[in-house]
């Protein structure tokens, strides 16, 4: 089930199914069932877009071990529209 928002003129899916573990993280979040095409970006909640990075094989392993304590959102693009999820960094 996936719910469809107008976000600056792209849709934005909010989908259930990409798996973000563990969370809250230290040093790496493991993304799996993503689209073969993500693009994935790690932003403050500034909107500030940190790092980024690119699915391999439908999953991503992201180090976010330099990362500053805190809560980061995470932006999955892909041809099906965008995803958001929201991840702790103790």
């Amino acid at each position: 089930i996936a719910r469809w928002v107008p976000y600056n003129g792209t849709p934005f899916i909010e989908k259930n199914d990409i798996e973000l573990t563990p969370n809250p993280t230290t040093n790496q979040i493991y993304l799996n069932y993503l689209p073969a095409s993500a693009i994935i970006q790690i932003q403050n909640i500034n909107g500030q877009t940190l790092l980024q990075t690119k699915a391999q094989n439908n999953a991503a392993t992201i180090d976010v071990s330099n990362l500053p304590a805190g809560i980061y959102l995470i932006e999955i693009q892909s041809d099906q529209g965008i995803t958001v999820k929201k991840f702790v960094k103790e």
